[in-house]
């Protein structure tokens, strides 16, 4: 009795790694026809800490729109907001997210940010995401002057 109930939870458990391996194939096997593309909008943005900078992005499959993909957004390089950091694509596969940078100051001048963009929508039952990394043109509101720190001593 207990042999047989061994089997049928091992034949239980092979049968869900096989659904979830099926799905993993499947996804995996999609990654090179799907496409995430991003327009900036304006190309630069002034790294002042209020202006910001809208990604378009489209998720298509093999030409087509993927409607309600999820996407995942973060910084690899910079700081500043993301809104949101999650959002799903239209029936047109178009999804907006705003950047917002922070000011920056003449000790710590960045020339860009980079904001890595997910598809995690591709499988199923398991996670499989198509990635891209899209690069901001950060500018300097102004040219930063010749400042030195006043030092007192004493009281």
């Amino acid at each position: 009795m207990l042999s047989k109930l061994r089997m049928w939870f091992l034949a239980s458990v092979l049968l869900v790694l096989i659904v979830f391996g099926v799905d993993w194939a499947i996804a995996s096997a999609q990654l090179d026809s799907i496409a995430i593309e991003v327009v900036l909008e304006p190309p630069t943005v002034v790294a002042d800490g209020k202006d910001s900078v809208t990604l378009a992005v489209r998720v298509t499959e093999g030409g087509k729109p993927r409607r309600g993909d999820l996407i995942q957004s973060w910084l690899d390089v910079g700081s500043g907001l993301l809104t949101p950091t999650f959002t799903y694509t239209d029936e047109d596969g178009n999804a907006t997210i705003v950047f917002t940078p922070n000011a920056m100051t003449p000790y710590e001048v960045q020339d860009r940010a980079e904001i890595h963009l997910r598809d995690i929508s591709i499988g199923r039952l398991i996670e499989v995401g198509k990635d891209t990394v899209v690069t901001v043109p950060l500018v300097l509101a102004s040219e930063p002057t010749e400042q030195r720190p006043k030092m007192t001593f004493g009281g």
